[in-house]
């Protein structure tokens, strides 16, 4: 059996504002008996319990992680590509036109010379 020593102070610096000094480093605790959100050098640690009962939750979030979430999306990066589902009519052409389709989902080739329901060039199945 082995032995582990612990070191814990805490300091009430005004009425529920406590100042918690541990091995981990120094950190602050703020809110009422049974609700505290604690800012320390591991990231905020949020407690909700019923006071008296030993009952609580616990919710910690390291400062990476607040860090990555945060973090805005560069402007290079266009974000997700929404294509229309297969039975839109959005790429219906008018009757009597002759419209060349995909040959991989059988969508309409737009000016571009891409599928507009999948986006593969149209050279993908025509050199096939």
């Amino acid at each position: 059996m082995g032995w582990n020593l612990r070191f814990w102070r805490r300091a009430r610096t005004a009425p529920g504002v406590n100042l918690n000094w541990s091995r981990s480093g120094p950190s602050v605790s703020v809110g009422p008996r049974g609700a505290k959100v604690s800012v320390g050098r591991m990231g905020i640690r949020r407690t909700v319990g019923i006071p008296g009962t030993g009952l609580f939750a616990t919710n910690q979030q390291s400062w990476s992680s607040l860090r990555d979430t945060k973090r805005p999306r560069p402007v290079s990066d266009p974000g997700p590509t929404v294509r229309p589902a297969p039975d839109s009519h959005a790429a219906v052409a008018p009757p009597g036109c002759d419209v060349e389709r995909c040959g991989f989902c059988g969508g309409q080739v737009g000016t571009e010379m891409r599928c507009g329901m999948c986006g593969e060039p149209a050279e993908r199945w025509r050199d096939a």
